[in-house]
């Protein structure tokens, strides 16, 4: 384990690809105005707008700091540590409870559209489904999203920080 966090152009490649992997999956789900907009909605137009906005921004200058550590510049390893520490401090704001719960739910009432068409499964259990399906797959998404976003931004915090490859980087410039 400690091996894949040595300080090794290798390793800031690995870092460099995931962080603009990422940033680009995440952009390509947010060019789909109308699910974004179905998803977050609730805030009202004004701050859809500013929430959408900084998103693509976000996004944009994760991937401008992924390209930047490639090259191994100094401001891109500045810039990937100060994303991740935004991300694990708005981690509610990124991910509100009330969207992942509106998620759980439309998944939920696709399972139940499925059950309603088995014989055995009659449409006086379906509020059943729906109350007790939702609550374990809200939690399990939850916990799943958070997780991943802790370990992704956390890595990045970790690894970026450390001395030995804060030497890579100012080796690089000279």
């Amino acid at each position: 384990m400690m091996r894949f966090f040595a300080a090794s152009l290798q390793n800031v490649r690995f870092f460099a690809w995931l962080v603009v992997a990422v940033a680009v999956i995440q952009l390509w789900g947010n060019l789909n105005l109308s699910g974004y907009r179905d998803s977050f909605g609730y805030l009202g137009p004004v701050l859809l707008t500013l929430r959408y906005l900084v998103s693509i921004v976000l996004r944009l200058a994760a991937i401008t700091a992924g390209v930047g550590l490639l090259r191994l510049r100094e401001w891109a390893r500045r810039l990937v540590l100060a994303l991740a520490g935004f991300n694990l401090l708005t981690i509610y704001w990124k991910h509100p409870i009330p969207v992942i719960w509106a998620a759980a739910r439309r998944f939920v009432e696709q399972l139940a559209g499925a059950c309603t068409a088995d014989p055995r499964c009659g449409p006086e259990n379906l509020p059943l489904v729906l109350n007790y399906f939702s609550g374990k797959i809200f939690f399990t998404a939850l916990f799943c999203v958070y997780l991943g976003e802790l370990l992704f931004s956390g890595s990045l915090l970790y690894y970026f920080s450390r001395p030995a490859v804060r030497k890579l980087f100012n080796a690089a410039k000279t």
